[in-house]
């Protein structure tokens, strides 16, 4: 007879940018490439993973931080124009690492754009970092 053992799912984060040199270091589990919805609800790339450093992390429109811990699970909508066109680029597949910071910002009709830096390990990851089976998401969404 066949076993089966339950998936244990962790709850996991999005990320939300909000101080130029926050960075974010993803051990990616799955990368969509319309998986996300930007501000205008348009579909966008989605990175999902789990973090290999601690990191900052904003919501409320950068009024409130908080602190994830290595391990947790994350995700990242890549919703913002150079974030979106870096993602694409490198195509991170399971296993790779990507490391984002956000460096700058710059003006468009809207308000600010944020300059976020992509780099990509490919193969770097899937070094056994465990996720948490703790956390909540911010904005009341769960991964």
């Amino acid at each position: 007879m066949t076993e089966f053992k339950k998936v244990e799912v962790p709850q996991g984060r999005f990320i939300g940018w909000g101080k130029k040199g926050q960075s974010v270091t993803i051990d990616v589990l799955d990368f969509d490439p319309t998986g996300g919805s930007d501000f205008n609800n348009n579909a966008c790339p989605q990175v999902t993973g789990t973090l290999v450093e601690d990191c900052d992390n904003y919501r409320d429109k950068g009024t409130t931080k908080e602190r994830i811990k290595a391990g947790e699970l994350v995700a990242v909508t890549c919703g913002q124009a150079n974030l979106r066109k870096g993602i694409l680029i490198c195509d991170p597949k399971r296993g790779d690492l990507v490391r984002l910071t956000f460096t700058d910002t710059y003006e468009t009709a809207k308000g600010d754009g944020k300059v976020i830096e992509v780099e990509h390990a490919p193969g770097a990851g899937g070094k056994g970092h465990q996720t948490s089976d703790e956390g909540d998401s911010v904005d009341g969404d769960d991964l």
